[in-house]
């Protein structure tokens, strides 16, 4: 009678397996890729920034800061601790450097050409909101940091009582929405 693989080593061969098929097709659809890089990009640049995870991180010392010395007390003789804060101090330093490196992870495991840019919006006499890929942006001005050479989304919306003329740089299409590289 044939042996049952152990769970962990199988799960491990069909985890391979679905992570492989979806690098093959990951890198074979031009759109997906690109539309899953200024997706996370605009993660990125949204819920993932390093000003929101800094700002939870805050939260969650100030709710947990004062029950650490009661549970060093209670497990003082079982648990090794670690000095004061290196722990948050590590944490704020990853979610600083991480999305650049996710980034330049994309564009190697991808094969993108070019770097990260930053691009800045500002804000125009008449201008309710602009649709950068995903994001509602609704506050000038407003940074961001994308690929170059990636094609990013830009919509623009009037308030009402004016309507769209066309952008500031006079070589873009006269249309609300337009695709533009940001480099």
């Amino acid at each position: 009678m044939g042996s049952i693989p152990f769970p962990g080593k199988f799960l491990q061969s069909v985890y391979r397996k679905r992570r492989s098929t979806f690098a093959r097709g990951a890198n074979f659809n031009e759109q997906f890729r690109a539309a899953f890089t200024n997706r996370m990009c605009d993660y990125l640049n949204s819920g993932l920034s390093t000003e929101n995870v800094l700002k939870l991180l805050e939260q969650v010392t100030q709710r947990i800061e004062p029950k650490i010395q009661r549970e060093r007390d209670r497990w003082q003789d079982s648990m090794p601790y670690m000095k004061k804060f290196s722990r948050m101090n590590w944490m704020k330093e990853y979610a600083e450097k991480r999305p650049f490196y996710i980034r330049e992870q994309m564009i190697d495991y991808f094969g993108f050409n070019g770097g990260q840019k930053e691009i800045e919006f500002l804000s125009s006499e008449g201008l309710k909101e602009l649709k950068v890929n995903t994001l509602i942006i609704e506050n000038f001005p407003w940074n961001g940091i994308y690929l170059e050479n990636l094609p990013i989304t830009i919509t623009a919306k009037p308030l009402p009582g004016y309507r769209f003329v066309g952008w500031k740089n006079r070589s873009l299409k006269k249309q609300k929405t337009i695709q533009v590289l940001p480099n």
